[in-house]
C-alpha cells in the first residue's frame, strides 16, 4: 500500500509541476483526499487493486490478440515490487539476433485510459520497435 500512496503523491507533484497544466484547487483536494482514503481505508484499495488487475489482464489479452506477426513474441510478467508488471517484446530477426523491449504497465496509465486505448498504445509501441529494427537491419 505504501507504494500506491507514494505513486499518488508523485502524480500530484508531477501535476503541480507541469507548466502546461493549470491546476485547480479542487483537483489537488480530490487527489489528497484519495491519498487519505488509502491510509484510512485499506479495504477500498484492495477493491481498486483487483479492478486494476482485471483491466491489466484485459490489456494483455488485447495486445496478444492484436499481435499477429510470427516474428514477434510477447510475454507478460508481473514483475517484482520495484519493477512492476510489464510486457516483454522479443523480435526474432534471426537465430542470433533477437532484440527485446520491455513495456511497463503502470497503474496510473490504467486509471487514465481504457483497456482498449492502452492496448492500442502498446501495440503502436511494438510496431515502432519492429520498424526501428527493420530499418537498421535492412539498411
Amino acid at each position: 500500500m505504501d507504494k500506491e500512496i507514494k505513486e499518488k503523491l508523485e502524480e500530484l507533484v508531477d501535476l503541480m509541476n507541469n507548466p502546461e497544466v493549470t491546476v485547480e484547487t479542487s483537483e489537488v483536494k480530490k487527489r489528497l483526499e484519495y491519498v487519505f482514503s488509502l491510509v484510512n481505508d485499506p479495504e477500498e484499495t484492495e477493491l481498486e487493486r483487483e479492478a486494476l488487475k482485471a483491466k491489466r489482464d484485459e490489456v494483455v489479452k488485447l495486445v496478444n490478440n492484436a499481435s499477429v506477426d510470427p516474428d514477434i513474441e510477447i510475454a507478460y510478467s508481473e514483475g517484482d515490487e520495484s519493477e512492476g508488471p510489464h510486457i516483454i517484446v522479443t523480435y526474432i530477426v534471426s537465430e542470433y539476433t533477437q532484440p527485446t523491449r520491455t513495456i511497463h504497465i503502470k497503474d496510473t496509465d490504467l486509471r487514465r485510459t481504457t483497456a482498449e486505448g492502452l492496448a492500442n498504445q502498446i501495440t503502436f509501441s511494438i510496431e515502432e520497435f519492429k520498424g526501428g529494427i527493420d530499418s537498421v537491419e535492412m539498411g
